[in-house]
């Protein structure tokens, strides 16, 4: 059932006042309008500013002059001039600015919903229009509350496609896909304003940054840029596993409902702080591909009766309009512990509380859930209930293979070269947080920028000596913590160290499945991932080609085989015949293992277009490489410039240009200019030779771009 038709039900079952909830009142004006159309029924509406009106024209309907008395009297003044009741909606608008909580206004208002129970329910219906979500208390018993949802996805697809054919341009399927993925949870006026920027500029990574901006304005949830993989995380294997099967079930729902498979809920982790809990939130929307938004529900909190559980409402409404989404709830016991005190604060926590579990109970949309808690002993014991969320993950402190892992990654992110031995460190380490290790690295990048030297081992060693780990500042909590894991039997998120172990020495003895299971792990050490390379299954292939490690000559076969394919040779590879569907094969050629030659080649044969090129050649290090296929250019300032400085830089490095740009502006006393690709185009800035503020003169390199020859 739409709204519209909602409406109508509402009204014809004898519903006397209906309170809509809304800020896009243009929208909502042209339902009422369909509304009244159907039932063969007449609109009158009140307004802030001029009183009746015509409901199409807005046009005064009354002789009163003077709108200069305040809204509550002018109110009080109209209703004793409402229009003839039969047949009729009658529209109050704004309600929320006119009716205090109490006194005569409502009271007023209360008298008319009165009169049409009693002489014309089914024929007469009030309508209250608002903004905020809050109902007068006086009105509440009598009002049936609507909130008008946004657009759903084939509702807005069609809005989009309708508003790109009036301004006659045409998009590529994948780009018509971001645009409705961006305009998802907006409000039509939003959606436009999207549209209408696309239109100009083509630029597909401004939708994200447009639609944080919106969903932030209304500040209650705040959209979250992340880049971070699984993969950057080390450890909690078990956990990675688990969140690898429900991101299949995502990437496939439509098919999985079909099958009667819920839509995942979502998982708390709960443990040791800074061991990767809000990382994994992070990581979780990057694999489900699917948008962060986090709430913060002490943010929530508002100082009228009924708001803060009416913000909570509309959080998680946005959320659903969103969706598909990750939500994630940091920290949950700072919102939701103590709320069986007494006061009025636990009480108004205590709503809010019973709001969402009902909501995490029976929500059917697809708003994955990632809630994270330190002390899980504070929680109402209602949250750990099987069937609120889909599991329940503790977190503890790094086993030494974890840490490993954590320092591999470090050492890659940070480019740390010396010669440092692993082991050692991981044992003198013991008991240290992810959190530990990473300000033992921030702290030797210190050392090292500050006298001029690379990275040692005496430097590792001497910070891990002047330490004092997170397990040292807990004390006594890491038992209490370890207890409350057993007792509440939550399920481990990390391998155990002899676990491990036996996994590897077995290996020879594993079944296919359990092999499986090992290639989804998200950090596989050297020897294991050279054995599972030779397997013959193509879901372990498919699972390996994820992974940094993965061995070089496995992603060139795959490249070597779809050229073969084209020139309908004998595929050469002798491990497995994998075809693999277009956007994982993708994935493959923008691996920084996959040869340079090999993605000339496919590029040649328009198995690669020059968009997905270039986005692979801003990820490469050996550009170089490409110099058969790329010219490389340098925007200087003319030499017959002025001196100026530099006001705005408006591009970052490695980003790609698909449609003529600003790049950044100077300004001198004579006034800006700006500099910008307007050929060349697509393209990749390589290289920012200034910075905000500096002074340049005449001739000066301004950026470094390549493109496609």
């Amino acid at each position: 059932m739409n709204f519209l038709e909602k409406i109508i039900q509402k009204i014809q079952s004898g519903t006397a006042c209906i309170f809509i909830h809304s800020e896009e009142m243009l929208r909502l004006d042209l339902i009422l309008g369909d509304v009244a159309e159907k039932l063969k029924f007449n609109i009158s509406e009140w307004n802030l500013e001029k009183g009746w009106v015509s409901f199409d024209l807005k046009r005064p309907q009354d002789t009163y002059s003077d709108v200069s008395q305040d809204y509550q009297y002018r109110l009080l003044r109209d209703l004793k001039n409402t229009p003839k009741l039969e047949n009729r909606i009658i529209v109050l608008k704004n309600i929320d600015l006119v009716v205090e909580q109490t006194g005569a206004t409502a009271t007023a208002i209360l008298n008319l919903i009165y009169q049409i129970q009693k002489h014309f329910a089914g024929q007469t219906c009030l309508v209250l229009t608002s903004s905020s979500s809050i109902v007068n208390q006086t009105l509440k018993p009598e009002v049936s509350f609507l909130d008008l949802p946004t657009m759903a996805r084939d509702e807005l697809a069609i809005y989009i496609d309708e508003l790109l054919k009036k301004k006659n341009v045409s998009v590529i399927k994948e780009d018509r896909r971001y645009l409705l993925d961006a305009s998802l949870g907006l409000t039509q006026q939003q959606v436009m304003q999207i549209v209408s920027q696309y239109c100009v500029d083509k630029n597909i990574e401004y939708l994200l940054a447009e639609k944080k901006q919106l969903i932030q304005k209304q500040g209650l949830l705040e959209l979250v840029e992340t880049s971070l993989s699984l993969s950057q995380i080390g450890g909690l294997e078990n956990l990675k596993i688990w969140l690898d099967v429900k991101c299949k079930i995502f990437k496939r729902l439509d098919e999985a409902q079909k099958k009667h498979i819920p839509i995942p809920k979502g998982v708390l982790i709960a443990g040791m702080p800074g061991c990767g809990k809000s990382m994994t939130a992070k990581a979780t929307a990057k694999m489900f591909d699917m948008p962060l938004l986090r709430l913060d529900l002490g943010r929530l909190l508002g100082k009228y009766v009924g708001e803060s559980e009416a913000n909570l409402r509309q959080a998680l409404q946005l959320a659903e309009r969103v969706s598909p989404c990750v939500l994630w709830l940091d920290e949950l016991e700072k919102a939701f512990s103590g709320i069986k005190g007494g006061d009025s604060g636990s009480e108004v926590t205590a709503r809010m509380f019973g709001y969402f579990l009902t909501w995490l109970q029976e929500k059917k949309s697809a708003v994955f859930v990632v809630a994270t808690a330190n002390n899980i002993s504070v929680l109402p014991p209602e949250l750990l209930r099987k069937g609120r969320f889909d599991e329940i993950f503790a977190v503890d402190f790094p086993e030494s293979y974890e840490r490993k892992n954590i320092l591999e990654i470090l050492f890659k992110k940070y480019q740390v070269t010396g010669k440092i031995d692993v082991d050692i460190l991981v044992k003198k380490t013991e008991n240290f947080a992810g959190s530990d290790l990473q300000a033992m690295m921030n702290e030797a990048l210190e050392q090292s920028f500050i006298t001029g030297q690379e990275i040692t081992q005496n430097m590792f060693e001497s910070i891990i000596l002047n330490t004092q780990p997170l397990s040292a500042v807990l004390g006594d909590t890491i038992t209490e913590y370890r207890e409350k894991f057993k007792k509440f039997k939550l399920k481990t998120a990390s391998l155990t160290e002899k676990d491990h172990q036996k996994l590897e020495q077995d290996y020879h003895i594993l079944t296919i499945e359990q092999k499986r299971n090992l290639s989804i792990q998200f950090q596989i050490a050297d020897p294991m991932m050279q054995k599972l390379a030779q397997e013959k299954d193509t879901t372990i292939i498919e699972q390996l080609l994820k992974h940094d490690n993965c061995p070089e000559y496995l992603i060139n076969q795959i490249i070597q085989q779809k050229i073969d394919r084209v020139h309908n040779l004998g595929s050469s590879w002798s491990t497995v015949d994998l075809v693999l569907d277009e956007s994982s094969f993708k994935a493959v050629c923008k691996h920084p293992k996959a040869k340079a030659d090999l993605l000339i080649q496919l590029y040649r044969l328009k198995r690669l277009d020059p968009k997905e090129m270039l986005k692979i050649l801003a990820t490469r290090s050996d550009q170089q490489n490409f110099k058969s296929i790329v010219e490389t250019k340098t925007a200087k300032l003319p030499s017959l410039s002025p001196n100026y400085v530099v006001s705005e830089i408006l591009i970052e490095e490695k980003e790609c240009v698909y449609s003529p740009k600003d790049i950044l502006v100077v300004e001198n006393n004579a006034g800006a200019q700006a500099f910008n690709l307007s050929k060349h185009i697509p393209a990749v800035i390589t290289n920012i030779c200034v910075s905000k503020k500096e002074n340049i003169s005449a001739g000066a390199p301004l950026f470094e771009y390549l493109y496609l020859v």
